[in-house]
């Protein structure tokens, strides 16, 4: 399956999540404001059963109905009539243990001669009543006439208990597509691995078939009787043989030294070292091993005196090297490469600038990742397994600093490295 169909399948995959996480959501809510809507005619009606027992008894004359709901835990009962707490405690508990309501609540009566709430109790179901001298908290409704109120504190959660199975049974269902998402991430994750590991084989045959064709082909020039009469050439074809036997045994160290790496702690043998003068021996290695770069493409900048640094010499030159061999393989026509290094807080800053393809932003963290490569037709001669840079941001995080990277499509890229002075 090609990347954009991979692509769309993913975009497609996460807006049905969305959408059915959102269409759960939406039922649920429904379901509640259902459920709080019968709740609620439930409560009324039997305040309202309360309320008509009350006037039977004190053989008051039961006008229109009187419940009122302030809110959806507070409600108002008007009865213009004198009553005991114990009697209306009675009849609330009997009602609403009819209708299934087992919930805490808290009921007050209103006294028109004191202006306030008194005689308040709260009911905690399944426990002892807790008899309160005076209740707090609930508001006043009217001032001429005599109405008892009660209060569900914890109404909210009841009608959550009461959607238990619709909850349940959505939580079962989106777990069930986090599932099917984890999976489906999984097989792209190895389905990308799959891929790494593929253009890393091919990479590797391709960089090892060049070195090992010139040795055998040298080799074949060298097996020639006749070429013991010519010194120099016998020379030539031999120091053919040694720079690529050389270049397949630094290829086969850069992979099982990766390796290692990977596998256990990196360990750094760390010593005062002088960053000016390491820069200035890798660039005098580069010169050596790449003959279409000399001195005139590579221009330093550094402060003066930059202090010394404790890092491990061997790892520092190979981040130097990887970082100027990828700004030389990446430039497009010209090669034209500043080198610059400064004090920062704590620490000393290098920074590797050229003026090549450049870079997407997209592909800033990617290039740090193993095996990454970026494709650009525009250049033939970008060779390597991948890990170079995966190599540096290993290496330089193990010194205790950090590498960034500054670019834009065919305006350059600037790498820069902090090595804070100890770690």
């Amino acid at each position: 399956m090609k990347r954009n169909n991979i692509r769309l399948l993913v975009i497609l995959a996460v807006i049905l999540f969305i959408g059915i996480t959102m269409s759960q959501l939406f039922f649920l809510k429904r379901a509640y404001d259902l459920l709080e809507k019968a709740n609620n005619q439930q409560i009324s009606i039997a305040l309202q059963r309360v309320r008509r027992d009350v006037l039977q008894r004190y053989n008051s004359i039961e006008n229109e109905s009187a419940v009122k709901a302030i809110s959806h835990q507070y409600y108002v009962v008007n009865i213009n009539q004198e009553i005991h707490p114990d009697t209306l405690k009675g009849y609330l508990k009997k009602e609403f243990e009819k209708i299934g309501i087992y919930t805490d609540f808290q009921f007050a009566i209103y006294d028109t001669l004191q202006k306030k709430l008194i005689f308040g109790d709260y009911i905690s179901r399944g426990k002892p009543d807790q008899r309160a001298a005076r209740v707090k908290g609930l508001p006043k409704y009217a001032y001429d006439q005599h109405y008892f109120c009660v209060y569900f504190p914890f109404r909210s959660a009841m009608i959550v208990k009461e959607m238990g199975v619709w909850i349940t049974l959505s939580a079962v269902l989106l777990l069930i597509f986090v599932f099917l998402g984890y999976a489906i991430y999984s097989i792209l994750q190895q389905k990308r691995l799959s891929e790494i590991q593929r253009d890393f084989v091919n990479n590797m045959t391709h960089e090892f078939q060049t070195p090992i064709s010139t040795i055998y082909l040298s080799s074949e020039v060298i097996k020639d009787p006749a070429i013991i009469q010519q010194p120099q050439r016998l020379i030539s074809y031999a120091t053919i043989i040694q720079d690529e036997a050389i270049r397949l045994k630094k290829q086969v160290e850069t992979i099982l030294q990766v390796a290692k790496l990977d596998k256990q702690k990196i360990n750094l043998s760390k010593e005062k070292l002088d960053l000016e003068e390491q820069l200035h021996k890798v660039v005098e290695y580069i010169l050596q091993a790449h003959p279409s770069v000399s001195k005139d493409n590579i221009v330093f900048r550094m402060e003066q005196p930059l202090s010394p640094i404790n890092a491990d010499a061997l790892h520092l030159f190979n981040i130097i090297y990887n970082l100027i061999d990828n700004a030389i393989k990446y430039s497009d026509k010209k090669i034209d490469i500043t080198i610059s290094a400064y004090h920062k807080k704590r620490g000393l800053e290098f920074r590797i600038e050229d003026k090549g393809i450049g870079l997407k932003k997209s592909d800033f963290n990617k290039i740090f990742h193993k095996f990454y490569r970026i494709e650009n037709p525009t250049i033939n001669n970008s060779k390597g397994f991948g890990i170079g840079l995966y190599y540096v941001k290993l290496v330089v995080n193990a010194h205790g600093g950090f590498v960034t990277v500054e670019s834009a499509p065919l305006q350059g890229s600037i790498f820069s490295v902090y090595l804070p002075f100890s770690q």
